[in-house]
């Protein structure tokens, strides 16, 4: 079989079409993908939760090991009548509108210490809190360690058996996007439907 000249050109000519679509569906296809996440997508964990009307309510602050700062912190919410408590997790990476501006958890503690929480708080949730209602626990590394430790931390400033009570946890709605240059995952506070979701439960 003999092949001229001008019809390995058309081969090629028609080889490099089918692969310039290809490369094109492929790359129209990863850009859909990251204009997805860039533009974020809405977490909510839909924890099952009835109406409750809280008769205790404190800010449990767990510090960094080395002493740096905050690692995470935990709104509970005591609720004798269903009997329930409700743990809402607060890590340092969170963004968080604090003072007309949106700044991360950690960078806000070490301007303001645990003074910050009230105030944050109430910008995601509506609830307000006082200073003194925020609260250290030492020994504790992450969000599992503390709930173990959680009863006998409670059982120092109420007189009430929570032995009996339900654990559940009730997570902030977050906002994930991803920087533009280096793709670093940002998990933003989203207050609107966080507050939306503490007033569904709080009436």
């Amino acid at each position: 079989m003999n092949l001229s000249v001008k019809n390995m050109i058309f081969a090629f000519a028609v080889g490099l079409v089918v692969f310039s679509l290809i490369m094109t569906a492929i790359c129209v296809a990863m850009f859909n993908a990251e204009i997805e996440v860039a533009q974020g997508d809405v977490i909510d964990k839909q924890e099952s939760v009835d109406m409750v009307e809280p008769q205790k309510t404190v800010l449990y602050s767990i510090k960094k090991t080395d002493g740096t700062g905050v690692n995470f912190a935990v709104l509970v919410m005591i609720d004798s009548d269903s009997p329930q408590i409700l743990l809402t997790p607060i890590y340092n990476d969170y963004l968080i509108p604090y003072k007309n501006a949106l700044s991360y958890v950690g960078n806000v503690y070490s301007e303001q210490g645990d003074k910050m929480f009230p105030e944050a708080v109430k910008a995601f949730s509506g609830i307000l809190i006082e200073e003194s209602d925020v609260l250290d626990v030492e020994g504790v590394v992450n969000y599992e360690g503390f709930k173990s430790v959680l009863l006998a931390e409670l059982s120092k400033i109420t007189d009430k058996d929570l032995s009996a009570y339900t654990v559940k946890d009730f997570t902030l709605i977050l906002k994930e996007t991803e920087t533009e240059n280096t793709h670093e995952q940002i998990k933003q506070v989203d207050t609107e439907k966080s507050v939306a979701k503490f007033k569904n439960i709080l009436g």
